[in-house]
Parts: structure tokens; sequence; C-alpha cells
């Protein structure tokens, strides 16, 4: 009985008026979800029997997650129990029970199950939660905060993750090289943890039977006993003159950073009062047991030092890392099957590949289904039957080749999966991935080097007809490998090249290339095209990827801008690659800096009006080509002066004849707003603000005066206010001292044309210069060329504006940092074109250090330069250096002027009705198999099992707890498709947006206002989302590509956004703040510790979530008086 308790129209009396729902529905579609709450509220408690207020207020609360949903179904229950309604009392009983199960109140969703089921209801059987098995117990000496503190741990650990981290950080910080390379020594971290755990014991032992370390009085014994292993003695006589002072500097240190309270100790005795302190040990959960890992033998002894012995191997704590990536029955089979001696052989190849890898029945799972089996089993030589062998020789093979091959199939979904496994074709491929020498394998180095081969399995597509997209023609690319522009790279793949006929020959190349760090190019350029290829409704033709091939070495950096927009032509993109080689054929310096970053300013500016709909999509291709036309023919900086102006006037559009085309460029940078001008003049302050901190010159008075010069260069006579005001403005620009000496700035090759050209700008004296050529008209209009610098850095600054982090620092302390940008860079190499670097921090002087190359990654490059001033909250957290610029990036990027209140609350939605269909999975075992296998399309396998045990077990909250909102989505989007609309008020209203607004909720448009952007994993700025599993940590990249395969904080930023009533246009200013607060409070144990970013998310959520409905009761409470 599963019955939506209000899908048709009902009538809502209230004291003054009666509204319909559609009038509900009406101030919902505008956005007035609080006017429709209100009204609803209203209606509901002057008439407290009526069945249909109560109805539609409660389905109205729980469609928008509010917490007060329970008590009004409770309401709603009261007057259908009165009325005598048992059926649809019953529906209600199952509804709260459901709200129960996902707040984690089993006591009270027991209580409402049992009430469905008096009512008639059935499939309502909540499973019972089972006590976990452990393998055994290991004991850590005191409390667990110290040793987290000491060992690195996260404090909110729970005892099953403490092992598994604590086996992490000693595999990845633990042990070092010695001096000759012959042998592994100990790192400064692990020998104080082994410090740590020595004097732990000590106080263990000293706190005696009790666990608790007491001392009564000053003169007692044991508080010198006591005061001795901590590194301290007493300084005078007992009373108030006790003063503590250090002996033992290692022994203080670990006091002091353990967290002993040591205050205390010296207060108590101070003041001669006991001192007492819980010493208790921690029990931590082992798997398999210890005796697995140490050996029976001597077992008192081993067991009481099991944590010391553990820390000091390295390949027991690398197994143990592996094992704990796999799911119980996979480990469980596993370790029965092989010996300890076996597995520890492999522990790398089962720490990096092992996630992926399950084992059902005896039997391994396989990516690409039982129609592969036979050619897995000839590949790793032992039958996929038997799962254990299988996976044993899966590992040995080819030093982890096998196993790495394995993984990236694992990871992937849909047609590309079922091309790569089928049997025809994946020995071919394996075998191009595995060369002829095998060693060093994948997981040899300190991160997975398969990361070419993640990523191309992650972007090869396959098109309708099934066979692989290769962009251009095959010819284009067997020309490549023959005749490429870098010269012959591998030998072998130039003379097979010539054999090509069909796309899989391609492919094989590609995988060949995969297993390489260096001279993969053709790998990363048909990867980078394909992904300008993957959006068009034309694909490029083959002159066109011919040429972007061969000149990706160059502005291969560039190549996302072609992905902007859907409709730039192939003819624009010829214009701007033309463009290109152009400037960089100038010789003049200075020039070329102008030249370069003018161009790139402007197309910069460019992409971030296509990117918010500011410029049409239909317009997009003409404004870029006008932009890039203007470039082709400047030799001098008056032209470039003029070809900036032109660009500037094509991006404004319409407003490109107005007076303040300054005004009117900020307005368009910020946003286009339909309705909500309050933020969308907040976004221009912040603008404004930046632009004022680094003295910018106005488009209006550079523009202003270039006519005035023209007008000059005719005979009137010079305004000496209009000349003054830039000079005084340009009297603001303060210098700071040289961060090199001029012998450093020669042999470094770094900064000398940024200083010369901001030395040149702070020297102008235009009136000077135009009185110098008064009488030559030429001359006077050439002046107009000292102000094209000026132009540069102001274009340059819209940039730099616009993806400001949150929380922004040097743009508003170093006044230099924009006309600092250096497009030339080191001497004897050109950065023009390079991707966006940052250069020079951790120098005083510096100001925050400099950005150089192009304008390709800014929005990357700033967010990594103001991480640094970010401040974590928690003790000892630090900013994740390699994640967190991608946070932030994917936070400033998408703009949400667009978004309908319709998709915001479709994604809020989504999210609630995968937290029910959870639920639901823990009432009805049919579901539950549809729920986890929708988790498995994201989460690890050992992830999904968990999930489904607690499922199973009725504990909903806590397998809400493992899931990403990313996940909810997707469970709600498979599951939900079908399903009855009529079993959830949710889904109902999911139904209701389909047809009400089918355009606006369809993926492609919730993809593209939700998603986040992926310059590296998709070559693109354009937010979508791709639902892909979280990628690890990957040569080459640390955490960036698992930070942009993280889909969950916009998903889950506007699902909040949608139950508190937040409009869609807020969410501009609102979520660069939410990130920041989530960037502070992630408290990380390693590079792939992605549950800290959830927790952090979800808390930053919750506190947003409290203060809001502190706001609220307060706002009522004035209302009412």
């Amino acid at each position: 009985m599963k019955a939506s308790l209000l899908y048709t129209i009902v009538i809502i009396v209230s004291a003054s008026s009666a509204q319909t729902v559609d009038q509900i529905q009406k101030l919902e579609s505008s956005g007035d979800t609080s006017g429709a709450r209100t009204a609803l509220a209203r209606a509901a408690q002057n008439n407290p029997k009526d069945i249909a207020a109560w109805t539609a207020y409660a389905e109205f609360l729980d469609r928008y997650g509010d917490p007060t949903a329970r008590e009004a179904y409770g309401k709603l229950l009261a007057a259908l129990n009165s009325s005598g309604d048992k059926t649809r009392a019953a529906a209600v009983s199952r509804r709260i029970a459901l709200l129960d199960l996902v707040d984690g109140d089993r006591r009270a969703a027991a209580r409402n199950l049992d009430a469905y089921r008096a009512g008639g209801g059935k499939n309502g059987s909540m499973g019972v939660e089972v006590a976990k098995q452990g393998g055994g117990l290991a004991t850590i000496p005191g409390p667990l905060r110290s040793f987290a503190r000491m060992a690195a741990l996260s404090p909110d650990a729970s005892p099953e993750d403490v092992l598994p981290a604590l086996a992490r950080n000693v595999v990845t910080n633990g042990y070092q090289a010695s001096h000759n390379n012959e042998a592994l020594e100990q790192t400064e971290y692990l020998k104080l943890v082994h410090r740590y755990l020595s004097q732990a014991r000590e106080l263990e032992k000293l706190a005696g039977e009790a666990r608790v370390i007491k001392i009564d009085t000053c003169e007692a014994p044991s508080a010198g006993e006591l005061l001795r292993i901590l590194g301290f003695r007493m300084r005078g006589g007992c009373g108030s003159e006790v003063v503590l002072e250090t002996v033992n500097q290692m022994r203080a240190f670990i006091t002091t950073d353990s967290g002993f309270p040591i205050n205390d100790l010296e207060q108590a005795l101070r003041t001669n009062h006991p001192f007492n302190y819980d010493f208790h040990p921690t029990q931590v959960p082992v798997l398999f047991g210890p005796d697995y890992w140490t050996g029976p033998k001597d077992k008192e002894k081993e067991g009481a030092n099991f944590i010391e012995t553990f820390i000091s191997d390295p390949s027991t704590c690398r197994l143990y890392l592996g094992f704990s990536k796999l799911d119980t029955e996979t480990g469980e089979a596993m370790r029965k099957a092989l010996t300890l001696t076996r597995l520890k052989a492999y522990s790398h190849v089962l720490d990096f590949f092992g996630g992926m890898f399950e084992i059902r029945d005896g039997k391994a799972v396989l990516p690409g289904g039982p129609r592969s089996a036979p050619i897995w089993a000839e590949l790793a030589g032992a039958s996929p039957d038997q799962g254990t062998a299988f996976f044993d020789k899966l590992m040995s093979k080819d030093d982890g080749w096998l196993a790495s091959l394995y993984d990236a199939l694992a990871r992937i979904h849909g047609p590309v999966k079922d091309y790569l496994t089928d049997p025809s074709r994946m020995k071919r491929f394996y075998t191009a991935v595995r060369g002829r020498i095998t060693s060093p394998g994948p997981a040899r180095p300190v991160f997975r080097a398969n990361t070419d081969m993640m990523l191309f399995t992650t972007r090869l597509r396959v098109d309708a007809n099934g066979k692989p997209h290769i962009p251009g023609s095959l010819e284009v690319w067997r020309n490549l490998f023959i005749n490429h522009p870098q010269g012959k790279y591998d030998g072998k793949l130039t003379k097979l090249a010539t054999t090509w006929k069909e796309p899989d020959d391609v492919l094989e190349a590609l995988f060949a290339l995969c297993r390489k760090t260096v001279e993969n190019e053709p790998l990363k350029i048909f990867m980078a095209i394909s992904d300008i290829d993957r959006n068009r409704a034309t694909p490029l033709d083959a002159a066109t990827v011919d040429r972007l091939a061969r000149e990706y070495h160059m502005f291969g950096s560039q190549y996302p801008l072609f992905s902007e927009s859907r409709s730039i032509s192939e003819k624009s993109i010829g214009q701007f690659l033309d463009a290109a080689a152009g400037i960089s054929k100038v010789k003049d310096q200075a020039l070329h800096s102008d030249l370069a970053g003018t161009f790139q300013a402007l197309v910069g500016i460019w992409q971030i009006l296509v990117r918010q709909q500011s410029i049409p999509d239909a317009q997009a291709d003409t404004v870029f080509s006008g932009i890039v036309a203007s470039f082709s023919t400047v030799k001098n900086n008056r032209e470039l002066f003029d070809a900036g102006r032109n660009g500037v006037k094509l991006l404004l559009g319409s407003a490109a004849g107005s007076s303040d085309p300054h005004e009117k460029m900020l307005a368009l940078i910020a946003g286009n707003p339909a309705t909500d001008s309050e933020t969308h003049e907040l976004v221009v302050q912040d603008l404004m603000r930046i632009l004022e901190a680094q003295r910018i010159i106005s488009l209006d008075t550079l523009f202003q005066l270039s006519d005035h010069i023209d007008a000059v260069a005719k005979g009137e006579k010079l305004d000496p206010k209009l000349v003054n005001k830039l000079a005084s403005r340009i009297s603001e620009i303060q210098l700071p001292r040289g961060s090199l000496s001029a012998n450093e700035k020669n042999a470094m090759g770094f900064g000398y044309w940024t200083d010369k050209h901001i030395e040149g700008e702070r020297r102008l004296n235009l009136r000077a210069a135009i009185e110098k050529a008064a009488g030559d008209p030429e001359k006077v209009k050439e002046t107009r060329a000292l102000l094209t610098p000026l132009l540069r850095d102001t274009l340059l600054s819209f940039n730099y504006a616009h993806y400001a982090p949150p929380g922004a620092q040097i743009l508003y302390t170093n006044p230099v940092f924009v006309r600092s940008h250096d497009f030339l860079g080191m001497q004897g190499s050109d950065h023009t074109w390079r991707p966006t670097e940052l250069y020079g921090t951790g120098w005083p002087s510096n100001g925050g250090g400099r950005l150089v190359g192009s304008l390709a990654s800014l929005p990357y490059a700033l967010a990594e330069a103001e991480q640094n001033f970010l401040i974590p909250t928690q003790t000892q957290a630090l900013i994740w250096g390699d994640l967190v610029p991608q946070m932030i990036l994917s936070a400033k990027i998408p703009r949400f002027w667009q978004v309908q209140p319709a998709q915001l609350h479709w994604v809020g939605l989504h999210l609630r009705y995968g937290k029910e269909l959870v639920a639901e999975a823990a009432l009805d075992s049919e579901l539950r198999t549809q729920v986890v296998a929708a988790i498995g399309m994201l989460a690890a396998p050992a992830r999904t099992r968990q999930v489904a045990a607690q499922i199973e077990q009725g504990a909903v909250k806590e397998a809400l707890d493992r899931v990403t909102p990313s996940e909810l989505f997707i469970v709600a989007r498979e599951v939900g498709a079908h399903r009855n609309p009529e079993s959830s008020c949710l889904l109902a209203d999911i139904r209701r947006l389909e047809r009400t607004s089918p355009k606006e909720v369809s993926f492609a448009a919730i993809s593209r206002a939700f998603g986040t952007p992926k310059p590296t994993l998709a070559n693109s700025y354009e937010p979508e989302l791709l639902n892909l599993r979280t990628f690890p940590t990957l040569m080459g990249y640390s955490s960036r590509i698992m930070a942009e395969s993280w889909e969950s904080n916009t998903l889950y930023w506007a699902a909040l956004a949608d139950e508190l009533s937040v409009s869609p246009s807020q969410l501009n200013v609102r979520i660069p703040e939410w990130t920041r607060k989530l960037v502070e409070q992630i408290f990380a144990s390693h590079l792939e510790d992605w549950p800290a970013v959830l927790k952090s998310l979800r808390s930053v959520g919750d506190d947003v979530r409290a203060k809001a409905r502190t706001l609220t009761a307060e706002q009522k409470a004035e209302f009412q008086q």
C-alpha cells in the first residue's frame, strides 16, 4: 500500500480565502516556496480536521525536506484516525516510518511500521541489526585522540578506520630509502609514532589496573615519576611557586604534541589539588585478527605489542591497506586461499587495483560479464570460475599490467565497456598495453602509473554504428603516427601505422601509448580532439583535425576554448590558430606580451560570456570570429589598441555604443540575471572592489582618451582634466620591492619584461607625449599606442576578477598582481601558449607570486595561488593542495543566473527521493536489489556491499552516511524511472515537472546547470555531469582528477538551496561562500580521503540549515509580536 497522499487537486479552505493546489504550484514555480509554505500552513492550522489541508501541507514539507514534515504527518494521521480511514492512515504510518529510518530513529520506525501492518499494510518488515563480527582487536595504549594526533589520523575516525588509515600513512610517509639505497629506513614521522607508543606504555603502567593516572598531591611519589615520563620536572617547592620545566626535549615534545593536559597538571600541582587523567587503552578491530598478521607464536607478547609490530613492517601495512579496500566476501576468500607470504609479494598491486576485485559465490566478477570470461581466463592463466586463483594470477601477471587493465575497464559503463571487453579485440588491446618489457609495473611508483589508460577508457566514445569515434578520419591518425611533427617517438608504431585499415588499429596504438609517461603525445592529442568533437552538432572534418593534431604541441592548452560553444565553426578555429601563430612570430618582446595578453584576455571574456549565456549560442561564433580576425594584421601598438577596442565592442554587442562601456562590461561579466538585480549588484560590487584594489584604468577613461587624441590630431585643444585623470590613477600604482636582484633576474630570466611593463606604465606621461608630437597629426595619433599596455591590463583584470576565489587575498593586497602576469616566461622559452602556472610564491617581497603563461588555466592557477590564505578550522588540518583549487574552480565557474526554480527543485527532489528509496529498500528486498545496483554504478564494490548490508539490517541512516549526493541522484534517476509515481509524493512531483518543464529538467539542462568543469578529465570548462566513479590519485595529477570526478558538491548545494528557499540567482554568491567553508573544514588524512570531503560538505550544510531555521524562527516570533 504505497499510494500517494495527494495526487489530485484538492480545495484548501483558509480563514480568509480559497486557494487551489494550482495556485500553490504557481507560487512554487515562481520560486516563492516560502509563500506557498505559509499559505499551506495557515490553511492546515485553521482547519485542524481538514484531511486535504493537512495532506497538502505534510507532502509539501516532505517534498522540500523540511524536518517538521514528520510532525505534520502526525497531525494528518490523527485526522485520518478520527475519520476512520484506516487505509490512508496505514499509508501515512509507513511514510512516517521511512522518515524515521532516514533520521536514524529505528524505534519510532518500528512503532509506525506496526501501525502500518495493523492497518492492513504488507512488506513492512525491517531487518534486524547484526553485531559486527571482527577477526579480533588490537590495543593502542592511551586515548585514541592522542594517538590520532601523533599518527596523523582524523580525530573523528571510527575504530574500523584506524588501522587502514594508519597503514596508509606508514606506506606513504613511514619509510624512505637509506643513504646507500640498499634498504628502507624509518622517517621522522614513524620514529615519533614509535616513541609515542613507548611513552604511552610507560604511562599505561603508571595508570595501573584502573587505567587512570592519579596524582593525589604534589608530594606524591607518582608525581615525580609522571613528570619523568613526560619529560618535565618541577622547579621550586610545592605550592604556588611550582613551575614545570623541560628536561627531556623529545619526551616533552611528544607530551605536548599528543595533547596531554600538561597545563592542567601544572595547575593541579601548583594548587595541590588531585590530578586525574583517564588513560584507558583504545580497542580497534583488526582484519582477520592480530594472529594472521603477526603469527601465533608468543601470543601474549605479540598481542600486547601488535601496533608496534604492525607499523614496523611496510609490506604488512601495504597488504593490510589492500585488504581494507576489498568487500568482506572477496577478502575472506583470498585470505583462505592464498598464503600471507604470496599476498605480500603482490600487496602493491592489491592496494592500487584490488578495490574493483569482486568474488561472488566463489567466482570472479568480470568487466564484460560472462561473454568475456574465456579471454580473461586466457590472459590471466586461470578460470574466473575459480575466483581466488584467477585474482592471484591477475595480480602476478606482467607486474600488474593486467590488473591495471581490469581496474580501468571495471570503472566504466555502457557501450565503451562492451566494445573494449569484446573477446575478439581485448587480447589485442592488452598485448599493446603490456608491451615487450613489463617492468616496472604500474603499481611500483608512489601513485598509479596507469593514468593515461584510465583517462583514455573514460573519454573514448562509441558512435551509433557501434564503432569507436575517430576524429577526422583514420587517414589523419595514420599520417600523424608516420609523420609526427615532433619527430619519431616509437619506430614500431610508426611502421605499423602504414598498415592501418580500421579504427581498432588506431586504438591498439593508443593503448600502447597508455603505458608511457613521456613520448605519448598522440594519445593526448586524440583525447583532446575527441573532447572537442564530443558535443558538436557536426563533427570536425579531417583537415581541421589534422591541423589541430599537428599544432597541439604549441597550442594544445588552448583547445578547451573550442568546447565552450557548440556552434563555433571550423573556420573560426582556423582563424584562432592563425592569429596565435602570428603572435608567436612577433620578435619585439614588449609588443609580443601586450599582443598575447590583449588577445587572450578578450577571448577569455568571450568564454565567460558564452558560458553564462550573456552571448547567445547563435551569436557566439560571429563574435569569436570578429575578435580573432581583428588580430590577424596587427603590427604595432596603435593597431593593437584598435583591435582591443574593436573586441570590446563585439563583446558588448548592442551596448557597445553606450557612454559607459566599463560599467556595461562589468554587468555582463557579473552575469545576465532574469530577475534578481540585488544579487547581481553584489557580484558587480565584488568585481569593482578587485579592480579598484588593482588600480585598473577604466575602459571609459581609455576610450575617451583615445577619442580625444584623435580630436587633438584634428586641431582640438588638449583637455588637461582628462589627461590628469589618467596620470592620477597611474600614480596610485605602487611597485613592490623587487623580489630578485639584477643578477638573479639575469640568471633566472623570469620577471624582467613584467617589471619593465609595470615601470613603463608608471612612467607614462601622456600629456608630454602629445605636446611633443604637436603639429604632426600622425605623430599625435601614434600616442594612442601608449594606452595599449593599460588596455591589456584592464581586459586582463576582468578575467582575474571573474575567477577570483572566495576569500581572495592576493588580488586585494598585491596591487600589481594582474599587471605582473608574465606571458613570456623564462628567457629562451616561450610560455605564451602554455598552461597558467604560479611562480615566485614564498618570497614575502613577491606579494604572493605572479602567474606565468597563457590564460588557459587561469581559474585553477588563481585558486592555487589563493588557497594558501584559507585557514583550516580543524587543529592539525592542512589545506588539500591538489584538490582544493579544483573545488574552488567548480564553485566559481558555474553561474546560475539562467537556472529556473523548477531545475533547483528537480535536483532537490532527486536527492530526497534517493534517500526515500534507500529507506524503502530496507523494507522491500526486490527494491533493495535495484537500489544497490544503482549505487554500485559509482561506488566501489566494498562500499556497495557495506551499504547493502546496512540497508538490509534497517540501519538506513548509517547507509546514507556512506552514499554521496551524486550517487543518490543516480539512484533516484535510475530506479525512479521504473516506479509508479503514485508510490511517492516526491516521485509524483518529479513526474509533474517532467510534464510541465520538459526542456528545463532534461538531463542535458540539469548537467549544464549543476555539473562541474573538467579541464583535465574532459578538456572543457563547460559544467557537466559525467556520472563517473571517483578517480583515485594518479601519477602526474595527484588528486586533481579525483576532484574533477567528484560531482557531489553542486548537487548538494542545489538541494540545500531548494530546501531553504534560496533563489537560484543567490547561488552565485552562496556556493562560493559555502565552498570556502567546506574547504576550511576538511580534515583529510590522505590524498584519496573523499569521505572527509563528504563529511565537511554535510557539516557545512547542517550549519547553514541551523542558522537559516534559527533566523526563520526569530522572524516568525517578531512577526507574531
